[in-house]
C-alpha cells in the first residue's frame, strides 16, 4: 500500500493496550494554508456525538485529519490470550454490556474530540438479543444508536477516512455481531468489539487479525447453529 500513495508517515502509538502501526495518506492540500474545518464540525454535533466524540481519545494524532484532509489506517499486531472460540466469545460477551445482532441501516461520521481520528454513529436495527442488558429492555426491531471507532467524511470532494484494523468500518445492509456498552445519560452505546459479521449462514470474523492462539475459526466463517451455541454458552458469565 505505501508504493500507492504520495506521502506516508510512519508512527509507532500505544492504542487500547496494543502497539500499532500507523499509516497516514496526506493529501496535497486545496491552498498552502491550512483550514480549520473541524471546529465548525464539531460545533454542529448533537449532545449524543459530542458525548461519543470523547470516548475514542486514545487515537491521537499531531494533526487533525480535517484540516490537513488526511487519512489514517491504524493496523494493530494480532494480540494473544485467547485459546479458541468460546473463549474469545466470553471475554467480549462479559466485558459487554449487551451482547446484539443487527443490520446497519445508515452510518454518519464526526471527527473524535480534538479532531485527529473519526468515529461513526451508526443506526442500528435488532434482530436478535444474545445477551440482555440490565436495566435497559432491548427489543427486537427497535432501532439504537450505536457509535464505533473509525469513519468516512466527505468534504470539499474529497474522502477523510480514519479506519482500524480491530474496528472496521461498518457496511450499510450488513448484519454483524454487536458487543456494546450502553451510556444511560444519552441513551445511546457504543461497541467493545465489531468482531462477527453474518452473511449466508456462516459467521465469519470481520476484523484484519486473528488473536494469537485461535485456530477454530476458518476464513470461510463458522456455522451459524454452531456459532449459536457456543454463544449461549460463552454468555454464562461468571
Amino acid at each position: 500500500m505505501s508504493r500507492c500513495v504520495s506521502l506516508i508517515r510512519w508512527a509507532s502509538v500505544i492504542v487500547v493496550g496494543v502497539t500499532v502501526l500507523v499509516t497516514a495518506e496526506q493529501q496535497a492540500p486545496v491552498t498552502p494554508a491550512v483550514a480549520d474545518r473541524t471546529t465548525s464540525r464539531l460545533n454542529a454535533m448533537t449532545p449524543a456525538q459530542r458525548y461519543h466524540s470523547t470516548l475514542f481519545r486514545q487515537y491521537r494524532f499531531q494533526s487533525k485529519l480535517l484540516d490537513s484532509l488526511s487519512s489514517v489506517n491504524i493496523i494493530s499486531e494480532p494480540g494473544s490470550g485467547s485459546a479458541n472460540l468460546i473463549d474469545y466469545l466470553r471475554e467480549r460477551i462479559c466485558s459487554s454490556d449487551a451482547t446484539v445482532d443487527g443490520t446497519i441501516l445508515s452510518g454518519e461520521s464526526n471527527p473524535v474530540e480534538g479532531g485527529s481520528f473519526l468515529f461513526t454513529d451508526y443506526q442500528v436495527r435488532i434482530t436478535q438479543v444474545r445477551r440482555q442488558l440490565r436495566g435497559r429492555i432491548l427489543h427486537v426491531g427497535e432501532t439504537v444508536t450505536v457509535g464505533a471507532p473509525g469513519g468516512d467524511v466527505l468534504i470539499e470532494g474529497q474522502h477523510v477516512r480514519a479506519t482500524s484494523s480491530l474496528d472496521p468500518l461498518l457496511e450499510r445492509g450488513g448484519l454483524y455481531v454487536l458487543f456494546v456498552r450502553y451510556h444511560a445519560g444519552y441513551r445511546v452505546f457504543d461497541v467493545t468489539s465489531t468482531g462477527f459479521r453474518i452473511e449466508a449462514g456462516k459467521v465469519k470474523l470481520s476484523i484484519y487479525d486473528l488473536p494469537t492462539g485461535i485456530r477454530d475459526v476458518p476464513s470461510e466463517g463458522t456455522d451459524s447453529r454452531r456459532f449459536n451455541q457456543l454463544a449461549a454458552a460463552a454468555a454464562a458469565c461468571r
